[in-house]
């Protein structure tokens, strides 16, 4: 983000500047899989963190806790649109203010629910939300609806095998660009079925 790359490395994050100097700017209590989104604010963009149900977002270099009370505690985030969407194991997921991921409204809600399973991740591509279970996936884009801005426009019986095995990818097709999704799937029974790219 604007030159400066954010890791976290077991419990640690740190902040590293293009120079090669770096810094631990905080941690996170725990060890499991952690997802990161940017937003767009042009001004002191939001770099936000998700691990086991904790949040934390790093704005203008300083970390700070989100702790508002509206969020049952998130697996995972992406960003579309200028909104941080957080998603939930029992296949919630919320919406923030646009810019900034201090403030979600528990109205602000919708639930992955084509498939009774879990849901395992959220994960943008291009501005389509992709929401991920063990059995199933479902593609939401924006319609910029009152609560929930995104809106379910497809689902499939294809899952993936965990969170930490979907990743986006960019793909070159003649002279375009695209951005897409690889993951290690799974079929309707939750049985791996080999590597997919949407």
């Amino acid at each position: 983000v604007d030159g400066v790359l954010y890791v976290v490395a077991g419990r640690v994050i740190h902040r590293a500047e293009a120079g090669g100097t770096s810094a631990v700017i905080g941690g996170m209590p725990s060890d499991g899989f952690v997802s990161m989104a940017r937003n767009s604010r042009g001004t002191g963009p939001q770099i936000c963190i998700v691990c086991d149900g904790i949040v934390k977002i790093i704005e203008n270099g300083v970390l700070a806790d989100v702790t508002d009370t509206d969020l049952v505690p998130p697996n995972s985030v992406c960003c579309i649109d200028r909104y941080f969407i957080f998603g939930c194991s029992n296949g919630a997921m919320f919406a923030s203010d646009i810019d900034s991921g201090f403030d979600i409204d528990g109205l602000d809600t919708a639930t992955a629910e084509s498939s009774p399973d879990s849901l395992l991740r959220v994960i943008d591509r291009g501005r389509d939300l992709i929401v991920f279970g063990p059995k199933s996936f479902e593609v939401w884009v924006d319609t910029a609806a009152d609560a929930f801005p995104f809106s379910r426009q497809h689902t499939n019986s294809i899952g993936a095998l965990s969170a930490g095995a979907i990743t986006k990818a960019t793909i070159l097709q003649g002279s375009n660009v695209v951005d897409t999704i690889v993951w290690a799937a799974t079929n309707e029974q939750g049985a791996y079925a080999k590597v997919c790219m949407l």
